[in-house]
C-alpha cells in the first residue's frame, strides 16, 4: 500500500540524520480507509519507546499526503542475513547459531512483550498486536543491535485497525487462530516468533506455504 524513501533530515549547523520515509502510494492516496490505517500505523508507533522497536520521528502531511519519518536502521533484515550465510558442503541450508538465533529471539521478545504491555497516560493497556513478525521484519543494525519494524498490519484494543474480515500478516508465519481469522492477541505473535527461530536455527520454514 505504501511507498519508502531513503531521505536526509537536515537542521542547523550542519546537522544531518537519514530516515526512512514512507507514504501511502499516490494511486491509492485518495482511499480514505487506506488513509486511515495509515496514520492509526503512526499513532501506534509513537505510543510505543523501546531500543528494540524502530522509533517514528516524525507523522505529517505535505501537499495532502501523510508521511511517517521512521529511524533509519543500517543493517540487514533476517532474510538477507540468511540468504547470505554459506550452506553446508553437504547441501544443507544456510543457519544462523543457535547462540545468534537465540539473542535475535530475545530482543524481538522484549519489542512485542512492551507492544502488548504498553500503557497510554490514561492508565489504559494498548495491547498492540504486530501481526507480521516475519525474517524480513526483524533487522540487524552493523553493531548487532536487533530493531522489530513494520507496525503496517499492527493491531490495539484501542487504535483498531482494518476490518474485522481482513487477513494480516504472511501466511507462512501466522499461527492457526491467525490463519483462521479468528480473536488473537499478543501469543499469536510469539508464535510467529517461534517459527522465526526454527527458520534461523534449521535454515528452512515450517510452514511451506505461498505468502
Amino acid at each position: 500500500m505504501g511507498e519508502v524513501y531513503l531521505a536526509e533530515a537536515k537542521g542547523a549547523a550542519g546537522f544531518a540524520k537519514r530516515v526512512v520515509i514512507k507514504t501511502v502510494r499516490a494511486d491509492l492516496a485518495a482511499d480514505p480507509e487506506l488513509v486511515r490505517q495509515f496514520v492509526a500505523e503512526g499513532r501506534l508507533l509513537e505510543a510505543l519507546d523501546h531500543p528494540n522497536i524502530a522509533q517514528i520521528l516524525d507523522l505529517g502531511l505535505v501537499d495532502g499526503t501523510y508521511f511517517l519519518a521512521i529511524e533509519m536502521v543500517e543493517g540487514f533484515d533476517l532474510r538477507a542475513l540468511q540468504n547470505a550465510l554459506p550452506g553446508g558442503e553437504d547441501g544443507t541450508p544456510a543457519r544462523v547459531t543457535e547462540a545468534s538465533a537465540l539473542y535475535v529471539v530475545a530482543c524481538v521478545a522484549r519489542a512485542l512483550h512492551h507492544a502488548a504491555t504498553r500503557r497510554r497516560a490514561d492508565g489504559r493497556r494498548l495491547s498492540i498486536v504486530h501481526h507480521d513478525v516475519t525474517p524480513s521484519n526483524v533487522m540487524v543494525r552493523r553493531d548487532g543491535h536487533v530493531k522489530l519494524v513494520d507496525f503496517g498490519v499492527a493491531r490495539s484494543a484501542l487504535f483498531n485497525r482494518l476490518s474485522a474480515g481482513a487477513l494480516r500478516g504472511k501466511l507462512p508465519y501466522l499461527s492457526p487462530e491467525h490463519a483462521r481469522n479468528g480473536i488473537v492477541d499478543g501469543r499469536a505473535d510469539l508464535f510467529s516468533l517461534g517459527l522465526v527461530a526454527w527458520e534461523m536455527v534449521t535454515g528452512t520454514r515450517v510452514l511451506e506455504v505461498g505468502e
